[in-house]
């Protein structure tokens, strides 16, 4: 009976520490990211990609006092949440922001079918990558990616994994109070 009690606590204690684990680990990552602000800012690297009419646009192209580079993905879970949100905000900014959004896919037309497959109003610029050139360039790991730059082009904010558009809204209300 003492050896059955003593295999039941260990199984028990085992899997609390696994499940544990499994949650520092998540939650670690999701709040780093959220409230993890650059230091000292760096210049964003330019590029050059086709949008869905094959027309190139530039990170220079772009003109507005907050610029968002979200990178995203067809096959991701989150996409649709977040482009929504994006579209959302760049309307709600009117003029103010210019949002970019990146496709990651490596045939564009599982993008642009994506898209056009999406019930909401699309204003915002998307550019795709099929090379993941971009992507790679500016150390991603997760989808989505968003980048927040100031007019000067700075990376004030480098978000890794979703996020919601009220964290996306604050970003920017800090980017638009600060003085560069």
């Amino acid at each position: 009976m003492n050896r059955y009690i003593l295999v039941l606590c260990t199984v028990f204690l085992s899997t609390l520490a696994i499940a544990g684990t499994y949650y520092y680990v998540a939650n670690k990552d999701k709040n780093e990211h959220v409230t993890q602000d650059q230091q000292s800012p760096t210049i964003a690297d330019p590029f050059a990609l086709p949008d869905g009419n094959g027309n190139e646009i530039s990170l220079d192209t772009v003109q507005a006092e907050v610029k968002v580079i979200n990178m995203w993905a067809s096959w991701s879970p989150y996409s649709a949440e977040e482009l929504k949100a994006l579209n959302t905000l760049q309307s709600d900014y009117k003029g103010e922001v210019a949002v970019i959004a990146l496709c990651r896919d490596t045939n564009p037309i599982d993008g642009k079918e994506y898209l056009n497959a999406q019930s909401f109003e699309h204003v915002i610029t998307y550019v795709f990558d099929s090379t993941d050139e971009y992507y790679q360039k500016m150390d991603g790991y997760a989808v989505p990616e968003t980048l927040f730059l100031n007019e000067n082009d700075e990376v004030i904010f480098h978000q890794h994994g979703p996020m919601t558009y009220g964290e996306m809204k604050s970003k920017i209300d800090t980017i638009l109070t600060q003085t560069w």
